[in-house]
């Protein structure tokens, strides 16, 4: 039974609509069937070719934040967590609510500051990274980063984004000099280079509005553009290769074998995850952006916003066909899944 607070009971498989990427969105090669090798994988990789690829083993971190065990975001980890070993990967994990994350970024996150009258985030974040004076908590969320070789984010839409813990472990987590700053240099690398470039990321997220609310023109925007803050901002920014975001809708009405198709869609988009083609954002130092800064005059003629910044889109109103919604969360936002179908438990 589906309890009408969008949780699942533990004897049912995941429920939902689900889209493996961005399909019809504008944004190309989001999941092709035939998918080229990423630009940043190493050359003896290309070399082995993609069935060695994805066959070879990797390790994984597991980024997950729901307070609750019967949750459909749970589900989508444990399957995770399964389907990978079950490939001979490595899988890491940080459950946020579980380790009680200290999702505040504040002057608590540098134990010997560099200057004590004022706090400034950049100053201090490069000192304590650079001298390795982090809090303990920092330093082993980071020393899974350095070891993974792919992350992944797991986590429901509340108020059109995610949690503010997985949100605070990002801001405490991405320090000067690893995320951002990279060798010192200011914004020399970023957006395709970076301390995490050669890594891959990808979204999954449970969504409890319907899809329609999130069509092309759907009232509540699209969803990889909603997402972009992420995908472009905190996961390109240092270098990752972005996939197209996995998303399940409806959350809260979905029966199951709605629920059985979820579960096989997922675990097929895991066992491509170091196959499936990444979303084409253009690279800063790719030659797109002259001065670093705005695009060339030539690149993406007369298109401005988002899209503008994915190769290869002709249309910058075209939206990614993946929708935004709210699982799991408060009253408030809840309400905006439907304005006419109230959500109810489902047998």
């Amino acid at each position: 039974m589906m309890k009408n607070n969008g949780t699942m009971n533990s004897g049912m498989t995941e429920n939902g609509i689900v889209n493996g990427g961005v399909a019809g969105s504008g944004i190309p090669g989001a999941l092709p069937m035939e998918t080229a090798m990423p630009e940043n994988v190493p050359v003896c990789d290309r070399m082995m070719g993609k069935a060695t690829l994805a066959a070879r083993p990797r390790t994984i971190l597991l980024v997950h934040a729901h307070p609750e065990p019967t949750s459909f975001t749970r589900h989508l980890v444990t399957v995770a967590e399964r389907t990978l070993a079950g490939q001979g990967h490595t899988v890491l994990q940080s459950d946020l609510y579980a380790m009680q994350w200290k999702a505040v970024f504040d002057a608590d996150d540098f134990p010997q500051r560099l200057d004590t009258q004022r706090l400034s985030f950049i100053d201090e974040s490069r000192h304590a990274f650079a001298q390795g004076c982090q809090t303990a908590d920092v330093e082993a969320e980071q020393a899974k980063l350095q070891a993974a070789d792919a992350v992944i984010l797991v986590f429901p839409l509340w108020w059109f984004g995610m949690p503010a813990i997985m949100k605070g472990w990002i801001e405490r987590v991405w320090a000067y000099g690893l995320a951002y700053g990279y060798g010192d240099a200011g914004n020399a690398h970023r957006y395709g280079e970076g301390g995490f470039a050669g890594k891959r990321a990808l979204l999954a997220v449970s969504v409890g509005g319907p899809e329609k609310d999130y069509s092309p023109r759907g009232i509540n925007g699209p969803l990889e553009q909603l997402l972009f803050p992420v995908t472009h901002g905190a996961l390109f920014y240092p270098g990752m290769a972005v996939l197209p975001t996995f998303a399940v809708y409806d959350t809260g009405r979905m029966d199951a074998s709605v629920a059985d198709r979820a579960t096989m869609a997922w675990r097929q988009r895991l066992e491509n995850l170091f196959t499936d083609a990444p979303i084409p954002y253009r690279r800063q130092n790719g030659g797109d952006y002259p001065d670093r800064h705005v695009l060339a005059d030539d690149v993406a003629p007369g298109q401005t916003g988002i899209m503008a910044h994915v190769a290869g889109v002709m249309d910058s109103s075209i939206p990614a066909r993946s929708p935004l919604g709210v699982q799991d969360g408060p009253a408030g936002p809840q309400k905006h899944a439907s304005a006419t179908r109230p959500i109810s438990p489902q047998p």
